[in-house]
């Protein structure tokens, strides 16, 4: 006896015209927007510090079929180290029966990290300490130091 089987895989079809991560206080916000979805499972969110290993972090539910503008996002509670400043992010999109993927494009995101202060600021210009700039209680804001021949200039931005 001879048993003939044949199995069609549901391929998914889908339309992501915008997928971004942003960076708060606390983690990297990603979002993605479809404009059309067919047999879609499962975002599974994948994460790298490299762009070539890459870790499932989570999975997000899709819509399934959709023609309608669809929002996504995910929160990815991350600290960064001093080693890794720029991260990579990927979707791996699996079809609603489980049997095929495909993957989005990558996005990379590069990692700021302020170096917060409180009351005062001295900035050394070189190494034997001789020229300095002091800030006491200056409002809150992003200051760039910028050291002249003649003199030093100190500029604010206030995001007011």
């Amino acid at each position: 006896m001879f048993l003939l089987c044949s199995f069609t895989a549901v391929q998914a079809t889908i339309s992501i015209t915008n997928f971004q991560a942003l960076q708060t206080e606390s983690s990297i916000d990603l979002e993605w927007i479809t404009i059309s979805e067919e047999n879609t499972g499962i975002f599974m969110v994948q994460f790298s510090t490299d762009g070539k290993s890459w870790e499932e972090i989570s999975s997000v539910q899709a819509a399934g079929t959709s023609t309608e503008e669809l929002t996504y996002t995910f929160n990815h509670n991350i600290v960064p180290d001093a080693e890794h400043n720029i991260f990579y992010y990927r979707l791996k999109v699996i079809s609603a029966d489980g049997n095929s993927f495909l993957f989005s494009d990558i996005i990379s995101i590069v990692i700021t990290n302020p170096a917060p202060v409180e009351e005062t600021v001295q900035v050394y210009f070189d190494l034997s300490g001789k020229s300095f700039a002091t800030l006491d209680n200056a409002p809150s804001g992003i200051y760039i130091v910028a050291k002249g021949k003649e003199r030093t200039k100190i500029y604010l931005s206030t995001n007011r």
